[in-house]
C-alpha cells in the first residue's frame, strides 16, 4: 500500500536546460517553463520501490489546505531502485503568474495515494519569473549578508541544513558547523525560512533586516527537540520520561511527573512513573514507606491506604486492638466461643466454636 509512503519521497526542482534551444540563444528568448523532478520512492521499510506507478504532481499556496495552483498527472511513471524522474510542466504547462513570488508548496500523489507533507519549492522555479524580465532592464544595488548557525537537536550534524527566504532566489545549506550565509540580499526586512531533514523539523525567522553592504547576524536557531521541555528527550537525547499512572512533564531538562490519585513515585525514577498503587499495597500503604506491621495469627493486607488484618481462621480481633492482631482462638475460648462475646455457660467449654 502507498498510504506508507507519506514520508519516504524526497525529491529536488530545478529549472530544466532547454535542450532544443541553442547555447547562444538570443536575449529575447522565453525562459523555459518547466520543471526537472527528481524523487526517491520508498515502501515504509525504506526498501526502495520498483515498476512503474501513475503519479500526479500539484503546487499550492499552503503547506496543508487550499485549491491547487496546477495540477500534472502522469499515467506511468518508471521507478529504477527507488530513482525516478519527471519534467513538470510537459503535459500541463506550468504558468508563469504561478511563481509571483509568493511561497509554494509541491504535493505528490502515487497511484492515487497523496503523500505528505507538502514539501517547499525554492530558489529556481521562481527564475520562471525572469521570462517577464527579458526585455527590462536590471536595476543592481549593494546587498547585504544574512548569516547565523544552525544547531540540531539530536541529529548527528547540523551540516546540510536548508535556509532560504521564501518567495527569492536566496538560499543556503549549512556547513558542518551549522554556519550558513546568504550573501548579496537587497536591502529590506524578510522571513527566513530554516529546515531540516533529519528529524524533520523547520521554524521561520520573521523581520530579518538587511542594509546595503552589511552583516545580519540572527545567532543560533535550534532545530530538533527542544532538551528543557521534550519529555521523549529530556536532558539529554532519547531520555523518555515516564507517564505510567501519571502526567510526565520536563521541566528545565529535568523529569517530573503528577501521580494519578492512589499512586505515589516512591522509587523516585521518573522513568517508570508512579509505580506503586499506595491504597492496596502493604509496604506503602497510604505513602511511600509506610509498612503495615505483621501481627500474630493474622495476615496483613492494605485497604484503600489503611492498613487492616485479615484474622487466620479460627482467630478474631476481639479487643479491637490492630497492634496485637487476631489474640482470641474462637474455637475453644470459653467467654468467646465461635465469635467475640459469647460466652458459654458456667460449666460448659467451647469446643470447635460450639459451648458444651
Amino acid at each position: 500500500m502507498f498510504s506508507s509512503l507519506s514520508r519516504a519521497l524526497r525529491g529536488r526542482a530545478f529549472l530544466v536546460a532547454a535542450l532544443a534551444f541553442a547555447a547562444a540563444a538570443p536575449a529575447s528568448a522565453s525562459v523555459p517553463l518547466l520543471m526537472n523532478y527528481q524523487g526517491y520512492l520508498t515502501d515504509n521499510a525504506n526498501n526502495p520501490r520498483q515498476g512503474a506507478f501513475k503519479m500526479a504532481f500539484s503546487i499550492y499556496a499552503d503547506s496543508t489546505t487550499g485549491s491547487a495552483l496546477w495540477t500534472e498527472t502522469y499515467a506511468s511513471v518508471n521507478v529504477t531502485a527507488g530513482l525516478f524522474n519527471v519534467v513538470l510542466g510537459s503535459a500541463v504547462p506550468l504558468p508563469a503568474t504561478v511563481f509571483s513570488g509568493a511561497r509554494l508548496w509541491l504535493e505528490t500523489a502515487v497511484s492515487d495515494t497523496t503523500l505528505s507533507p507538502r514539501r517547499p519549492l525554492v530558489t529556481v522555479p521562481y527564475s520562471f519569473r525572469a521570462h517577464t524580465a527579458d526585455t527590462a532592464y536590471v536595476a543592481l544595488s549593494s546587498g547585504g549578508d544574512i548569516t547565523g548557525h544552525v544547531q540540531v537537536s539530536c541529529a548527528a550534524g547540523s551540516g546540510g541544513v536548508l535556509v532560504y527566504i521564501p518567495g527569492r532566489s536566496f538560499v543556503a545549506y549549512t556547513a558542518a558547523n551549522g554556519s550558513f550565509d546568504l550573501g548579496a540580499v537587497p536591502p529590506g526586512t524578510y522571513t527566513v525560512h530554516v529546515e531540516s531533514f533529519s528529524p524533520s523539523q523547520s521554524t521561520d525567522l520573521a523581520s530579518v533586516t538587511v542594509t546595503s553592504g552589511g552583516a545580519t547576524d540572527v545567532g543560533t536557531v535550534t532545530l530538533g527537540p527542544n532538551l528543557q521541555t521534550d519529555i521523549n528527550n529530556c536532558g539529554s537525547c532519547g531520555l523518555v520520561c515516564g507517564s505510567q499512572n501519571g502526567t510526565a512533564a520536563c521541566v528545565s531538562g529535568t523529569c517530573q511527573i503528577a501521580c494519578n490519585a492512589g499512586f505515589s513515585n516512591c522509587d523516585n525514577n521518573p522513568a517508570n512513573g508512579c509505580e506503586v498503587n499506595t491504597t492496596s499495597d502493604v509496604n506503602n500503604c497510604g505513602a511511600c514507606g509506610f509498612v503495615c506491621p505483621i501481627v500474630p495469627n493474622a495476615s496483613r493486607a492494605c485497604s484503600t491506604g489503611t492498613c487492616v488484618s485479615v484474622c487466620d481462621s479460627g482467630y478474631a480481633n476481639c479487643d479491637g486492638n490492630p497492634a496485637n492482631g487476631c489474640e482470641v482462638n474462637i474455637t475453644i475460648d470459653p467467654n468467646n466461643c465461635g465469635s467475640c462475646g459469647h460466652a458459654c455457660p458456667a460449666g460448659h467449654a467451647c469446643v470447635a466454636g460450639f459451648c458444651q
